[in-house]
């Protein structure tokens, strides 16, 4: 057994499933009634804004989004569904971001925040514990990141597949 692990946004990582360069991802959103696709579903966990320990609002609760499209927001590369979820939240909100920079890759935004250059959107478990860091709800937007262990219904069989993708649905029923 060989075990790879690449990380990547949404878009890539569908096409890696599809043109089979990974057995198994982990994607938000996958596409509803793709009959090609096995997938199991993990718990949703929501999107959080976070600062640097240094930022004006490091001490706060939680931030709105009118607050929020006044800053710099830092984000990640188009494809992200981390990214479009909250782009979505923006428009539904009447809102336009004005103040965006783009960086490939969570570990970048994470810098980038760390350093000072603005604001950060990511799921919330994923920010790890970083001292450097504070993470703050958005109070007036639904931000939620559901998530799927995915593969082709055709790499299902392979032994390795299946007892991976039966660990990871004996976890969910342990949690749930």
């Amino acid at each position: 057994i060989q075990i790879s692990i690449q990380y990547g946004n949404s878009q890539q990582l569908m096409s890696w499933i599809e043109s089979r360069r990974c057995d198994v991802a982990f994607l938000p959103n996958i596409p509803q009634g793709d009959d090609r696709l096995f997938s199991i579903p993990l718990p949703p966990d929501r999107l959080v804004v976070f600062v640097s320990q240094d930022h004006d609002w490091a001490e706060r609760r939680s931030v709105s989004i009118e607050e929020l499209v006044k800053q710099r927001i830092i984000l990640r590369e188009k494809g992200s569904r981390t990214r479009s979820i909250f782009e979505e939240a923006v428009a539904q909100a009447g809102h336009d971001l004005n103040d965006v920079m783009e960086i490939s890759g969570r570990e970048g935004v994470r810098e980038a925040v760390a350093a000072g250059f603005g604001i950060g959107i990511v799921a919330e478990n994923e920010l790890l514990a970083d001292s450097r860091l504070r993470a703050l709800p958005v109070s007036n937007a639904e931000l939620v990141h559901a998530e799927y262990v995915v593969c082709l219904q055709e790499m299902r069989s392979l032994r390795v597949n299946d007892a991976f993708l039966d660990m990871v649905g004996a976890s969910q029923k342990d949690t749930g």
